[in-house]
Protein backbone atom coordinates (compact mmCIF):
# COMPACT_ATOMS: atom_id res chain seq x y z
CA UNK A 1 0.00 0.00 0.00
CA UNK A 2 1.16 3.31 -0.99
CA UNK A 3 0.95 6.21 1.36
CA UNK A 4 -0.35 9.39 0.97
CA UNK A 5 2.96 11.39 1.57
CA UNK A 6 4.71 9.43 -1.12
CA UNK A 7 1.32 9.23 -3.81
CA UNK A 8 1.63 13.24 -3.27
CA UNK A 9 5.06 13.20 -3.72
CA UNK A 10 5.35 11.14 -6.98
CA UNK A 11 1.94 12.74 -8.33
CA UNK A 12 3.85 16.10 -7.36
CA UNK A 13 6.92 14.70 -10.20
CA UNK A 14 4.90 13.95 -12.41
CA UNK A 15 3.14 16.92 -12.85
CA UNK A 16 6.34 18.98 -13.03
CA UNK A 17 7.83 16.35 -15.77
CA UNK A 18 4.52 17.41 -17.66
CA UNK A 19 4.79 20.67 -17.58
CA UNK A 20 8.61 20.87 -18.27
CA UNK A 21 7.67 18.22 -21.39
CA UNK A 22 4.61 20.93 -22.70
CA UNK A 23 5.97 24.37 -22.01
CA UNK A 24 9.73 23.91 -22.62
CA UNK A 25 10.94 25.21 -19.52
CA UNK A 26 12.18 23.22 -16.09
CA UNK A 27 9.53 23.18 -13.43
CA UNK A 28 10.99 21.07 -10.06
CA UNK A 29 9.11 20.34 -7.01
CA UNK A 30 9.36 22.36 -4.07
CA UNK A 31 11.71 21.44 -1.03
CA UNK A 32 8.92 20.04 1.53
CA UNK A 33 6.17 21.14 -0.96
CA UNK A 34 5.11 24.24 -0.18
CA UNK A 35 5.54 24.02 3.58
CA UNK A 36 8.69 25.68 3.93
CA UNK A 37 6.16 29.07 2.65
CA UNK A 38 3.69 28.17 4.47
CA UNK A 39 5.92 27.81 8.38
CA UNK A 40 8.50 30.38 7.84
CA UNK A 41 5.78 32.80 5.76
CA UNK A 42 8.73 33.86 2.82
CA UNK A 43 7.42 36.56 0.28
CA UNK A 44 9.97 33.84 -2.20
CA UNK A 45 7.66 32.50 -4.97
CA UNK A 46 9.96 29.65 -5.54
CA UNK A 47 8.86 28.20 -2.03
CA UNK A 48 4.93 28.50 -3.05
CA UNK A 49 2.87 26.05 -3.79
CA UNK A 50 4.21 22.51 -4.77
CA UNK A 51 6.08 22.79 -8.42
CA UNK A 52 8.39 25.82 -9.79
CA UNK A 53 10.42 27.34 -12.50
CA UNK A 54 12.89 29.65 -12.77
CA UNK A 55 11.60 30.90 -16.22
CA UNK A 56 10.33 34.56 -16.14
CA UNK A 57 6.93 33.68 -18.24
CA UNK A 58 6.05 30.96 -15.51
CA UNK A 59 8.04 31.91 -12.57
CA UNK A 60 5.54 34.17 -10.76
CA UNK A 61 2.83 31.18 -11.26
CA UNK A 62 2.12 29.44 -7.44
CA UNK A 63 1.06 25.52 -8.29
CA UNK A 64 -0.43 23.52 -5.98
CA UNK A 65 -0.59 19.51 -6.72
CA UNK A 66 -3.30 17.55 -5.09
CA UNK A 67 -4.15 13.53 -6.14
CA UNK A 68 -6.92 12.20 -4.39
CA UNK A 69 -9.18 9.15 -4.30
CA UNK A 70 -12.24 11.26 -3.87
CA UNK A 71 -14.45 12.38 -7.10
CA UNK A 72 -14.79 16.05 -7.32
CA UNK A 73 -18.59 17.14 -8.48
CA UNK A 74 -18.89 20.94 -9.83
CA UNK A 75 -20.89 21.16 -6.49
CA UNK A 76 -17.95 20.61 -4.45
CA UNK A 77 -16.51 24.06 -5.57
CA UNK A 78 -19.45 25.81 -3.81
CA UNK A 79 -19.64 23.63 -0.61
CA UNK A 80 -17.15 25.01 2.28
CA UNK A 81 -16.81 21.65 3.75
CA UNK A 82 -15.48 19.98 0.45
CA UNK A 83 -11.60 19.06 -0.14
CA UNK A 84 -11.67 21.05 -3.68
CA UNK A 85 -12.81 23.83 -1.57
CA UNK A 86 -10.21 23.36 0.72
CA UNK A 87 -7.40 23.32 -2.18
CA UNK A 88 -8.97 26.17 -3.24
CA UNK A 89 -8.79 28.32 0.06
CA UNK A 90 -4.68 26.68 0.19
CA UNK A 91 -3.82 27.88 -3.39
CA UNK A 92 -5.10 31.60 -2.31
CA UNK A 93 -3.21 31.62 0.93
CA UNK A 94 -0.22 30.15 -0.71
CA UNK A 95 -0.37 32.57 -3.97
CA UNK A 96 -1.82 35.96 -2.54
CA UNK A 97 -1.63 38.58 -5.29
CA UNK A 98 0.23 36.26 -7.89
CA UNK A 99 -1.64 33.82 -10.28
CA UNK A 100 -2.22 30.38 -9.35
CA UNK A 101 -2.80 26.94 -10.51
CA UNK A 102 -4.30 24.20 -8.80
CA UNK A 103 -3.75 20.62 -10.75
CA UNK A 104 -5.61 17.63 -9.19
CA UNK A 105 -6.27 14.11 -10.22
CA UNK A 106 -9.08 11.73 -9.50
CA UNK A 107 -8.30 7.94 -8.82
CA UNK A 108 -8.33 6.74 -12.56
CA UNK A 109 -9.28 9.87 -14.13
CA UNK A 110 -6.90 12.25 -16.12
CA UNK A 111 -5.37 15.17 -14.23
CA UNK A 112 -7.25 18.21 -14.55
CA UNK A 113 -6.08 22.17 -13.54
CA UNK A 114 -8.34 24.40 -12.09
CA UNK A 115 -7.62 28.38 -12.35
CA UNK A 116 -9.05 31.70 -11.80
CA UNK A 117 -7.73 33.13 -14.97
CA UNK A 118 -10.10 32.90 -17.52
CA UNK A 119 -8.33 31.08 -20.79
CA UNK A 120 -10.33 30.66 -23.98
CA UNK A 121 -10.20 27.28 -24.34
CA UNK A 122 -12.73 25.89 -26.77
CA UNK A 123 -13.56 22.33 -24.89
CA UNK A 124 -14.09 23.20 -20.93
CA UNK A 125 -14.55 20.15 -18.76
CA UNK A 126 -16.71 21.49 -16.37
CA UNK A 127 -18.71 24.56 -17.42
CA UNK A 128 -17.31 28.14 -15.58
CA UNK A 129 -19.01 29.19 -12.96
CA UNK A 130 -18.55 31.21 -9.56
CA UNK A 131 -17.77 30.57 -6.58
CA UNK A 132 -17.18 33.74 -3.98
CA UNK A 133 -16.07 35.80 -5.71
CA UNK A 134 -13.46 34.75 -8.62
CA UNK A 135 -14.34 33.09 -11.56
CA UNK A 136 -12.74 28.89 -11.49
CA UNK A 137 -12.63 26.91 -14.55
CA UNK A 138 -11.53 23.23 -14.84
CA UNK A 139 -9.50 22.12 -17.66
CA UNK A 140 -8.25 19.28 -18.77
CA UNK A 141 -4.48 19.37 -18.19
CA UNK A 142 -3.29 18.47 -21.25
CA UNK A 143 -5.59 20.46 -23.52
CA UNK A 144 -4.83 23.50 -21.09
CA UNK A 145 -0.86 22.92 -21.39
CA UNK A 146 -1.58 22.33 -25.51
CA UNK A 147 -3.06 26.16 -25.47
CA UNK A 148 0.13 27.57 -23.63
CA UNK A 149 2.21 25.42 -25.97
CA UNK A 150 1.06 27.09 -28.70
CA UNK A 151 2.25 30.43 -27.32
CA UNK A 152 -1.48 31.60 -25.82
CA UNK A 153 -0.60 32.86 -22.56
Amino acid sequence: MVNSLRKGKNFERKIAKLLSQYLGVEFKRVPMSGAFSTREGTKVNVFKGDIFTEDKEYGDIVIECKKTRHKIAIDDLLNKNSIIYQWIKQALTEAGDNEWWLIFQEDYAKPKILTVRDYPLKKIIVPAITCDSPLYRIYDLEEFLNYLKNGKR
